[in-house]
């Protein structure tokens, strides 16, 4: 899959302009000439109807011959610019059926996909000689030297490219960056090395001559992009990212947002059936009330994307209402029965003491008195209703806006499923918490007890009435699905569901 990556990175890399090197005079006067026949191309190109256009030009040997038609093509530009001009234009109008002007449709076409840059083929300015050079203000000698960084074909690495005119009199440049120095390089006009993502250097150039004497020198600053790249030491965002980046590559190891929002604009994507999940497990609140946790918002903007990638938008659980207390004693108890007076005539001379046995005392010919009667125990109190749960977490927006979605596959059908089904994403909300347990209710309490002494009797009170068990709490919920907004400028796609 990283081959592929690298030749779809060199195949349909797009360029905002056709790049024409200043330091020819004769082609810089060229470029309205040249800017007439690519206007001319397009309209040129719903004719040729070429399905290799449509496939992005994949062909490496396409590639190749498109360039030569294209030197080819800016030697013929040349010829006929004069010519253009003494006829006003009829010579665009006699080009319209000849070989011409598919070869130069063809060969721009190729040329904007493949987006090499003249600057990089070898200068062909005139050569700068030592008096010349002597002249010439800072910013003058620095502007001679070109810089231009390029992506390859492993993650995390570019390539960073100089170039100049040709120099006489033997002069020629020595490259410092820090404290590494190329040795001087006579006779070439580039230079290039591979470095790491995501830094700026300087380099320093030294002019020197003949002799190695440094005649001038100049700086050059060169900012290197970053590339994020997902990988097993990836353990999940602590914190929102909103980032912008070169090239973004997602694989099996799975970009975790841990609920936070995530931006991402980068020039290309590489998802090798890439996932971005909000949680690796579903979150759940313990703190009553909570409602669930939030998944976050995901956004992705890129010019090109490769690949295919799942998305899975999850949001937590609500917190669970909390139970009813239980009540842990009965209700409170009736008052006892009683007899507050006894009415007793003294007979002791019935039986004058002392008794013998079997002879009951004078008390017990006691009369009764006013009785007071037990009291019923106290109706028990309900029980209580359980707390509502909370409801369940939101899952948040996802967004992508992609110009263009690439693949690697030759047949149309495959081609269309690739392209408008490249992002799969599910959103799954959390449940709402469940409702809490209502207590049972309370014991209703005993009644008073009963009076049973000798004749004088009355019975106990009646028990209270247990309280009523009390209703669960509801449950929550659950959470709101966001919106998944896929917007594809090349295929016309504009969806938000």
């Amino acid at each position: 899959m990283q081959k592929q990556y690298s030749e779809f990175a060199t195949e349909l890399r797009i360029c905002n302009a056709i790049a024409i090197p200043e330091q020819n005079s004769e082609l810089g006067t060229s470029k309205k000439i040249i800017s007439i026949f690519y206007i001319y191309l397009v309209i040129t190109l719903e004719t040729l109807q070429i399905e290799g256009f449509k496939e992005g030009a994949k062909n490496m040997i396409l590639l190749q011959i498109g360039r030569y038609i294209l030197n080819r093509s800016f030697v013929l530009i040349l010829r006929i610019k004069t010519k253009l001009s003494e006829t006003n234009g009829l010579i665009l109008h006699g080009l319209k059926n000849s070989k011409i002007n598919y070869l130069l449709s063809l060969s721009f076409l190729i040329f904007s996909v493949s987006c090499t840059n003249p600057d990089f083929q070898g200068n062909t300015a005139p050569p700068k000689d030592q008096l010349e050079i002597l002249n010439t203000s800072n910013d003058e000698f620095s502007n001679l030297i070109f810089s231009r960084v390029d992506p390859t074909d492993k993650p995390k690495v570019y390539q960073v490219s100089f170039s100049w005119p040709k120099f006489s009199n033997g002069l020629a440049f020595r490259i410092r960056q820090g404290s590494n120095q190329s040795p001087i390089l006579l006779d070439q006009n580039s230079f290039s090395h591979s470095v790491d993502h995501n830094q700026q250097i300087n380099y320093n150039f030294e002019l020197v001559d003949s002799n190695k004497k440094t005649v001038r020198t100049t700086t050059k600053t060169v900012r290197v992009p970053i590339d994020l790249v997902i990988d097993e030491n990836h353990k999940g965002l602590t914190e929102d990212l909103d980032i912008s980046v070169q090239r973004l590559y997602l694989n099996e190891f799975p970009l975790i947002t841990n609920g936070h929002n995530l931006k991402i604009t980068a020039a290309s994507v590489y998802s090798e059936n890439g996932t971005i999940k909000s949680f690796i497990e579903r979150p759940k609140n313990l703190a009553p009330d909570t409602k669930g946790k939030f998944s976050g918002n995901i956004e992705i903007t890129s010019k090109t994307f490769l690949g295919s990638i799942n998305i899975e938008m999850t949001s937590g659980v609500g917190s669970p209402g909390e139970d009813g207390p239980e009540h842990t004693e009965r209700a409170k108890q009736g008052a006892n029965a009683a007899f507050p007076f006894i009415d007793c005539t003294s007979r002791r001379d019935y039986y004058p003491e002392p008794r013998k046995p079997g002879q009951i005392p004078y008390a017990d010919f006691c009369k009764c008195g006013q009785e007071v009667k037990a009291s019923p125990g106290l109706n028990g109190l309900n029980g209580i209703r359980g707390s509502d749960g909370a409801d369940g977490g939101d899952t948040g927006n996802v967004k992508i806006y992609v110009e263009q979605v690439l693949n690697n596959s030759t047949s149309k059908e495959e081609n269309l499923i690739s392209t408008t089904k490249f992002v799969k994403v599910t959103h799954s909300p959390g449940n709402g918490g469940q409702g809490g347990k209502g207590s049972k209710g309370q014991l209703g309490g005993l009644g008073g007890a009963a009076y049973t002494h000798n004749e004088c009797k009355s019975p106990a009170g009646p028990n209270g009435s247990n309280g009523l068990d009390a209703s669960n709490g509801k449950n929550g919920k659950p959470g709101k699905k966001g919106l998944t907004c896929i917007y594809i400028a090349s295929e016309n796609i504009n969806e938000c569901q």
